[in-house]
């Protein structure tokens, strides 16, 4: 599908998580035994339609009206379930069935153009999730609604440069439209702002109020990509009477060259038509003389209802609740099979075997959205807790790129032994945990830094620990970890990170289901036998509220840092 016939998505605070691009490991009323209800307060929007019997108490942090626009009843398609020994969840794990999911949002993909957030795709990927669970024997899945912020462009942008450059250049290869961008045409000089094309290419670009002296009101402003965030850059240019902008890729390695999906503020009415151009065409414009631009953009800003899907089974502990997270959106790009197909398609794995056990501990899974535009599923979640609901989360578990090509095998550094930025109490325990499965394994983990680039972030503010697997996304393998795994130093974890090519091809088969048996041993033991590293209750934690995100805390794995 065209980008311009994309649903775009942003929150307004993105692209606010560091200064220059860099790569790396980086990047929430009881019942009987055995019964599974969904989890919550008291808000309205959520369809408890059932399957079969009764439905029961929501969820918490969910809505329990029932009657979500976005939820229609389908036969679910996809592979066969097997009959498991409870006692052997893990072992039942395969790579047949984690693909033949895979295969079945790589065919919503391939009919909707991508599964991003607002979308018909997105839609079309949580019904299958919600089919999938009811027909695995769950009574109730809940979807909770929430809004989102939607950018669509109604026709194709444009922009081109005059003598001496007198280029048009291409959407996609050489520019697409900053989300939230404003619509119409202007044609104006283009006029470079504090700029650095030497060396490794760092810079303040528009990000000091001296950046913009004698810049002529109704010019376009160029400004490169680096150290704040992109609201901040146009804002000030807007304040100093651009007519538009041209925000372009900061140069001085691989990773940061083409055009990037970024945000501005979705709430200033007065943005201008903004496009984000690759390296190659900002250095070009930056180097002419006496260039004039003319950019087009025809595009819609309002808010749409969205929805997390989430489902439990229920304890004989019911009060002790361990939590298993993974978002279902894609960017606009393509279908996001990785990032992340990977992660929800794995729960959902492993969800459909667990409704055949009686679980020590409540068992809870969730599917965000809207974890592509700024971790809005997963925030809401913590956001519509009650604290009762909060304390009895023994932990989140974040399950995000689990399938990388040029994988490395990530565990979040709970401890912060590696990066000094440790969980909550407990946080340590989860990743020794880890770290525990894969050596008996013979097999290698590495430390990735908690950097709030994916759904565990709101949990890490609500105090509650928090922990994860990740094989990588757009940083570059270096020489240690490829002799650790292999694989091709210098190229990226995942070089088809936020591109169309993000495919079912994409994907590490192997890994996938190794580092998905892991997590179905962490359901097992923590969840199936109430054993292990959280044996006993952990609290009683710190019950911060939540705030809704923003800052270097607010950004997805999948956002790309300025």
């Amino acid at each position: 599908m065209a980008r311009w016939t994309v649903l775009a998505l942003l929150c307004a605070g993105l692209f606010a998580c560091g200064d220059d691009a860099s790569s790396g490991a980086t990047e929430g009323g009881t019942t009987a035994s055995g019964t599974d209800v969904p989890m919550g307060t008291s808000a309205t929007g959520v369809d408890t339609t059932t399957s079969a019997g009764p439905t029961s108490d929501p969820m918490p942090g969910s809505e329990s009206d029932s009657g979500s626009s976005e939820t229609t009843a389908t036969d679910p398609t996809g592979p066969d379930v097997p009959t498991i020994d409870c006692d052997t969840l893990a072992e039942s794990i395969d790579a047949e069935s984690l693909m033949a999911h895979l295969a079945q949002l790589q065919a919503i993909g391939d009919a909707h153009g991508n599964r991003s957030v607002g979308t018909p795709g997105y839609v079309a990927s949580a019904d299958y999730v919600r089919a999938r669970l009811q027909a695995a024997g769950y009574d109730t899945a809940v979807d909770q609604d929430f809004d989102v912020t939607v950018f669509e462009e109604l026709s194709p942008p444009s922009l081109s440069a005059s003598a001496p450059l007198d280029d048009t250049y291409a959407v996609e290869e050489d520019f697409v439209t900053a989300r939230y961008s404003g619509s119409g045409t202007v044609t104006a000089p283009v006029v470079p702002i504090d700029i650095n094309l030497s060396g490794n290419n760092q810079n303040n670009s528009g990000c000091q109020p001296e950046d913009f002296d004698g810049f002529p009101p109704g010019a376009i402003a160029l400004i490169q990509r680096g150290s704040c965030t992109f609201v901040n850059k146009v804002n000030r240019a807007i304040d100093n009477g651009a007519s538009g902008v041209i925000l372009f890729n900061q140069g001085g390695n691989d990773n940061q060259q083409d055009p990037l999906s970024v945000g501005i503020d979705p709430d200033n009415p007065d943005n201008p038509p903004t496009v984000f151009t690759s390296y190659a065409v900002g250095a070009a414009l930056a180097g002419a003389t006496g260039v004039e631009a003319t950019i087009t953009v025809d595009g819609l800003t309002e808010v749409r209802t969205t929805r997390n899907v989430l489902v439990e089974r229920v304890g004989t502990d019911a009060e002790q609740v361990v939590m298993f997270g993974a978002h279902l959106d894609s960017v606009p790009a393509g279908p996001g099979i990785n990032d992340n197909g990977t992660g929800s398609m794995a729960l959902l794995a492993i969800a459909e075997r667990l409704a055949q056990c009686d679980p020590a501990r409540t068992v809870r899974f969730a599917w965000w959205g809207a974890e592509e535009i700024g971790l809005l599923g997963s925030a809401h979640y913590v956001q519509t807790l009650a604290d009762s609901d909060r304390a009895s989360l023994m932990f989140y578990l974040n399950f995000d790129m689990i399938g990388s090509p040029n994988f490395v095998r990530f565990v979040h550094d709970g401890d912060g032994s590696r990066y000094g930025n440790a969980g909550p109490e407990g946080s340590d325990a989860l990743e020794q945990f880890f770290a525990d499965h894969f050596d008996a394994l013979g097999l290698p983990v590495t430390e990735a830094r908690f950097d709030g680039r994916s759904d565990y972030g709101p949990f890490l503010d609500a105090g509650i620990p928090t922990g994860g697997l990740f094989t990588g996304a757009e940083g570059n393998k270096s020489g240690q970890e490829t002799r650790q795994y292999g694989g091709t130093q210098g190229e990226a974890y995942d070089p088809c990170y936020h591109l169309a090519c993000d495919v079912d091809g994409n994907i590490a088969v192997e890994e996938y289901a190794r580092v998905a048996t892991a997590v179905a041993t962490a359901v097992q033991r923590f969840g199936i036998d109430g054993e292990g590293l959280f044996s006993a209750y952990v609290g009683p934690r710190p019950l911060a509220t939540a705030s809704a995100p923003s800052g270097p805390a607010g950004c997805g794995h999948a956002l790309t840092r300025e």
